[in-house]
């Protein structure tokens, strides 16, 4: 029973690994293979591994890095912000400076104007009133004073 045990295996040997059809299945067989076994061997490294202490310092220590990296970048937005709202409020300064300056102006011609005004109003009332005042009553009363004193008697 041996011999014919023998030539079936011989012959499903044949079959499976020496025909075209049987390399086909073969490489089928090994592409499967390796894809089960791959998870299985890493996990397998992974019960082995015993340097779990410097892995996780590691970890640590790249996490500290990228809070550092964020912190720095955050502190850059933050800079970035402010020196735009910073010229933005300088603008700001500028303009209402100039419009100051404009509304300066303005009030110093309404000022002067005014002035003008009350200098023109009493330059109208003099010369209205001016027409009513005879200025040689004022004038002839002087020289009556001088021609009647005696200016140089006392000296004699």
């Amino acid at each position: 029973m041996a011999i014919p045990f023998q030539s079936w295996r011989e012959t499903t040997y044949v079959k499976r690994y020496e025909t075209q059809s049987g390399r086909k299945h073969q490489q089928e067989f090994k592409i499967a293979h390796a894809n089960y076994r791959w998870p299985k061997q890493m996990l397998k490294e992974f019960a082995k591994w015993t340097d779990w202490g410097d892995m996780v310092g590691t970890i640590k220590q790249k996490n500290a890095d990228l809070h550092q990296l964020d912190a720095q970048w955050s502190e850059l937005r933050k800079r970035e912000e402010w020196e735009s709202r910073q010229q933005a409020h300088e603008g700001h300064m500028r303009l209402s400076d100039a419009m100051k300056a404009k509304m300066e102006r303005i009030a110093n011609a309404i000022t002067n104007a005014k002035k003008d005004t009350d200098r023109w109003g009493l330059l109208e009332w003099l010369q209205k009133e001016g027409q009513n005042i005879n200025p040689s009553i004022f004038l002839s009363g002087e020289s009556t004073k001088s021609s009647t004193a005696d200016t140089g008697g006392w000296i004699l």
